[in-house]
């Protein structure tokens, strides 16, 4: 846990994941890359990434998302939005049941950057709908 007074914001990764294009893999389970550092094997899924919020002790968790080039054709960026949807609704179903065993941050969905309004508002629309309150914690 970090040692910070303050409410921390934690990133899913999915932009940092984007950025090593040629190290990566996206399949519909996750994303396989390799570490730039040491070359390490590393595999992230969407509880995976939840996982790794909780333990850094986060206030405002992220969902994994798949981040699309800024000009990709759009068929590149719905099928990146889309997948980022399923991967949301399994990180939001991680989160329920950590949840369900204690407290639990503020889980925020990610609405992509894209230029093609249908898709983005398609994303709004759809993670407006579950976006989550922390749990109280035990006291």
């Amino acid at each position: 846990m970090m040692a910070w007074p303050g409410p921390i914001l934690t990133d899913s990764g999915g932009y940092q994941v984007f950025s090593l294009a040629s190290l990566r893999e996206i399949d519909e389970d996750g994303v396989t890359f390799r570490s730039p550092v040491d070359g390490d094997l590393l595999r992230l899924t969407p509880e995976r990434c939840m996982d790794i919020q909780r333990k850094l002790g986060t206030d405002f968790a992220m969902v994994l998302d798949v981040c699309p080039p800024g000009d990709a054709p759009r068929g590149v960026v719905e099928t990146a939005v889309a997948r980022s949807l399923r991967w949301a609704e399994r990180c939001l179903a991680d989160h329920r049941s950590a949840a369900e065993r204690g407290p639990a941050p503020f889980l925020l969905g990610i609405v992509q950057g894209e230029p093609t309004t249908t898709c983005a508002s398609r994303a709004r629309a759809i993670s407006s709908r579950w976006v989550s309150t922390p749990t109280p914690s035990a006291a």
